[in-house]
């Protein structure tokens, strides 16, 4: 049976997995924020605030987009695999 994703995953796996290493490393260490010019009200004062906040992220959707692998077509393959089994 032919499973693509499965397939791009393996090419790229030393890398990610590296990549992915790092950004739960930089997860741990440091808060990435992203600064928002457009104004938005603050929940507690109800004032328009801008300046920055944090991002929070998934690591692995992140670089399933890098290397852009389908996360809902690799567990459409991961079923087919378990069905096979059986």
């Amino acid at each position: 049976m032919n499973y693509p994703e499965h397939e791009k995953l393996k090419e790229v796996q030393d890398q990610s997995q590296i990549i992915g290493e790092f950004l739960e490393w930089l997860r741990s260490k440091y808060e990435l924020c992203e600064f928002k010019d457009e104004c938005s009200e603050c929940m507690d004062c109800g004032e328009t605030v801008e300046g920055y906040y944090p991002i929070n992220f998934n690591i692995e959707k992140i670089l399933a987009n890098y290397y852009e692998i389908d996360l809902d077509k690799l567990e459409q393959e991961k079923r087919k695999m378990l069905e096979s089994l059986k």
